[in-house]
């Protein structure tokens, strides 16, 4: 028989840990923007294991979390402060930085590699390990912190590099963009009778400038057509802040 600690977490550590989750949350969101609407609990697993065993848990450096349905909307609609964030793939990378940046946070990184058995211990009675609730609006994200990582969650205040502000974090972030010269409607039949030659004449009058957007996203602004170094170009004629 295989033997093994049997850790039990003392209600200080349960305070201990939590605080130290509270206080990387804020840290977080110093960057990242508020979460006026989330929650934070802490428990050892084992206690809840009957309601979250069987979660879709991904193993990562520091321990384990599982997503509910509708986080990732529910993180976007704080991080762009609508009721509908537009989940566009420039929105969806930014939702996973600041993911990414979250997990970093409240996960103590140091004190273990991805332990893809964590989940499979996690529930024993005796495991040490404790599960950190983050409750946003509806959806839930929450994370398993191994026993060997106890210490450094319960004592260590959060520590490394700052988060990267939400603003750099763009600079970085590639965004691909179409320029409109107008749309037209044409039955089927019409459609199949096209030939080269064929002149088809566009809604939009030639002075009206062209609409710069993000592809499959929002109006850029708005701009000329013309000629740059030998290559088309639009010379903006107004910028949508």
């Amino acid at each position: 028989m295989e033997a093994r600690d049997y850790i039990l977490w003392r209600g200080s550590e349960l305070t201990a840990l939590r605080e130290r989750a509270a206080a990387a949350l804020r840290q977080w969101q110093s960057a990242w923007g508020a979460l006026p609407d989330q929650a934070l609990s802490c428990a050892p697993a084992v206690e809840l294991a009957a309601a979250v065993r069987g979660l879709p848990w991904q193993a990562t450096a520091g321990g384990c979390y599982s997503r509910s349905a509708g986080w990732d909307a529910a993180l976007a609609r704080h991080l762009f402060q609508c009721q509908a964030a537009p989940l566009v793939p420039l929105a969806t990378r930014i939702v996973a930085q600041a993911q990414d940046a979250l997990l970093a946070a409240l996960l103590p990184a140091a004190a273990t590699e991805a332990d893809p058995d964590l989940v499979r211990a996690a529930f024993r009675p005796g495991s040490g390990v404790a599960l950190l609730t983050v409750q946003l609006e509806a959806a839930t994200l929450r994370l398993l912190l191994p026993a060997a990582g106890r210490a450094a969650a319960a004592r260590r205040a959060p520590s490394g590099k700052p988060v990267v502000p939400l603003a750099r974090a763009l600079h970085a972030t590639p965004v691909r963009l179409q320029a409109e010269v107008g749309s037209v409607e044409l039955t089927l039949g019409h459609l199949r009778l096209l030939a080269p030659g064929d002149v088809i004449p566009l809604a939009a009058p030639l002075t009206q400038p062209l609409g710069l957007r993000v592809v499959q996203g929002a109006l850029v602004g708005h701009g000329h057509l013309g000629v740059s170094e030998g290559r088309r170009a639009l010379a903006m004629t107004k910028v949508k802040q």
